[in-house]
């Protein structure tokens, strides 16, 4: 049994020069390279000012995986943007009650800071496939430009708008046969017009939470997939049913 983390959430708050901010919001359980690479090339690419990590409080979509706390889990991604003058977090869904729905987050974000001139919100796109059965999902696509990364083993072509996609960017859908990502995005925005999505030119890390977390399980090494600090804390803290 670990000890309880000494940790206040209080909210964070974006440096007054971010003008341009990327949100990254995910479970984040754990943190991994994936999750770190990606930031980092929507940061370059679309010359973001800032990226706010977000972790999720109650996912609506699908339950949250046992063996962080949100502590921990807020903890994780703190260590892992800790040398990133760029990154900043945010502990705002974390802090609400209820679920973790993406509309309440960014309206609430954009209140707290008016002279945010640009929001975009990176997304996978896995994720994005499910954009219209979101909360409020007609709206929400109104209030910011989603940045959609890539899956590994996608092809990016092109970085323009979603008529500018290359037909050759492709994803693996859930029957495992691969399909255009511009196929992907154009039935989304068929569901939901108002969308304008910019597909991410950024080779993606074949990583995943999950693998982790089985790795962990089966005390097997995760060197290399999450970033340092991270994996030094989950030994410290015995999580995932880490043992020693």
């Amino acid at each position: 049994m670990t000890s309880p983390l000494p940790e206040s959430l209080a909210p964070a708050h974006l440096p007054t020069a971010c003008k341009r901010v990327g949100i990254l919001g995910g479970t984040f359980n754990p943190v991994h390279i994936g999750h770190v690479q990606i930031a980092h090339c929507a940061r370059d690419r679309f010359n973001l000012d800032c990226v706010l990590w977000i972790p999720a409080g109650i996912p609506p979509h699908k339950p949250l995986a046992a063996g962080a706390s949100n502590a921990d889990r807020l903890e994780m991604v703190k260590r892992a943007i800790a040398a990133e003058p760029t990154f900043s977090w945010s502990d705002i869904e974390l802090a609400r009650q209820g679920k973790s729905y993406a509309i309440d987050t960014l309206v609430s974000l954009q209140q707290q800071y008016p002279t945010v001139s640009e929001w975009h919100w990176i997304i996978g796109l896995d994720a994005i496939r499910d954009l219209p059965t979101w909360h409020r999902a007609t709206e929400i696509v109104r209030l910011c430009h989603w940045i959609v990364a890539p899956r590994p083993g996608d092809t990016q072509a092109s970085t323009g708008f979603i008529n500018d996609l290359s037909i050759n960017n492709l994803s693996i859908n859930e029957s495992g046969q691969h399909q255009p990502a511009s196929e992907i995005l154009k039935a989304v925005t068929d569901r939901l017009p108002h969308l304008q999505t910019t597909l991410l030119d950024c080779e993606a890390i074949a990583v995943s939470s999950t693998q982790v977390r089985d790795l962990l399980e089966r005390s097997q090494s995760i060197t290399g997939l999450v970033p340092e600090g991270v994996e030094t804390f989950i030994q410290e803290r015995q999580l995932y049913g880490l043992t020693d």
